[in-house]
């Protein structure tokens, strides 16, 4: 499988307010992020860089 590069950023402030959010709703975060990673590890590749360079020809009409 072709590894996906992100980044993500947050403030300290975000950070230092995690702990006060409650443990059930981190847990549904967790449960939540665990869904979407295996759905996105599951989907079928629809990007190739190599064909990104490409744009795609559209139908104009001449005035």
């Amino acid at each position: 499988m072709a590894r996906i590069d992100y980044e993500h950023e947050t403030t300290e402030e975000r950070v230092r307010a995690y702990p006060r959010i409650p443990e059930i709703d981190r847990l549904r975060w967790l449960e939540e992020l665990c869904a979407l990673t295996s759905m996105v590890r599951q989907a079928p590749a629809t990007y190739s860089p190599s064909r990104a360079s490409v744009a795609p020809e559209t139908n104009r009409r001449e005035s």
